[in-house]
């Protein structure tokens, strides 16, 4: 998924002459382990093992771009982020249908968004404290 920020240019004004690339970098990094909590705390606990399993990736710069990814490598992550169908039993005792997803990624990183430009400020002023 991809997150976009707006307001962010102004915000990187008032670095005054600061290394963007690597506030840049900074910020990324911060907003994966936000979108990592998030995550963690949105998905739903049957044994633990799934909520265990988010992973972060650190920043990493591709043209004029940074990027980080928060991963799950279980396999049935995709099943409760998006749901999935399930089949009718041989003995009749349940009909086919469908499970609905949880979203706990998109929310997570619809919620990551909203608070993008208050954690490039945050960053900003420690910056600017140091």
């Amino acid at each position: 998924m991809r997150m976009k920020i707006e307001g962010l240019a102004e915000l990187l004004e008032r670095l005054n002459g600061e290394d963007l690339n690597e506030f840049a970098e900074a910020l990324v990094n911060r907003l994966a382990a936000d979108a990592l909590r998030n995550v963690r705390f949105l998905t739903p606990i049957k044994s633990g093992r799934l909520r265990r399993e988010w992973t972060a990736e650190r920043a990493v710069k591709l043209g004029h771009t940074y990027r980080a990814a928060v991963k799950n490598p279980v396999k049935y992550a995709p099943y409760v982020e998006y749901g999935h169908r399930f089949p009718k039993r041989r003995d009749g005792s349940r009909k086919p249908g469908w499970v609905e997803g949880r979203f706990m990624l998109t929310r997570a990183v619809r919620q990551t968004e909203g608070e993008a430009a208050e954690t490039a400020r945050s960053l900003i002023n420690e910056r600017r404290n140091n």
